[in-house]
């Protein structure tokens, strides 16, 4: 599922135009694909030379864990670079596991 993942990061990145100094570009996606240390940002600043992490906000959406009111507990990182620039915090609407099926 990883690799699914990291090919449909490849495929976002690889289907953005090009940027330039007067233009913004806009990506809205799921979390994952979002996250700055995983993500389409990587691909992005690998495709395009004249890119670099400072230039790419990324905000992700967190619903907010029942008895969880500490916000660093949110933070997501691997290694040196945060998962995202910002986290907005939505109500949880459901506590099911959609990929419970999915595991053997």
């Amino acid at each position: 599922m990883v690799r699914v993942q990291q090919a449909r990061d490849f495929s976002m990145a690889s289907s953005m135009a090009a940027p330039d100094s007067n233009s913004t570009i806009v990506l809205i996606t799921g979390n994952y694909h979002a996250r700055q240390d995983l993500g389409v940002p990587n691909y992005l600043v690998a495709r395009h030379k004249n890119l670099s992490m400072e230039d790419i906000i990324s905000i992700g959406f967190m619903e907010v864990q029942s008895g969880e009111n500490n916000p660093e507990s949110y933070l997501q990182q691997y290694g040196e670079v945060a998962a995202h620039d910002y986290i907005w915090f939505t109500p949880m609407i459901s506590e099911e596991d959609y990929c419970a099926s999915l595991r053997q």
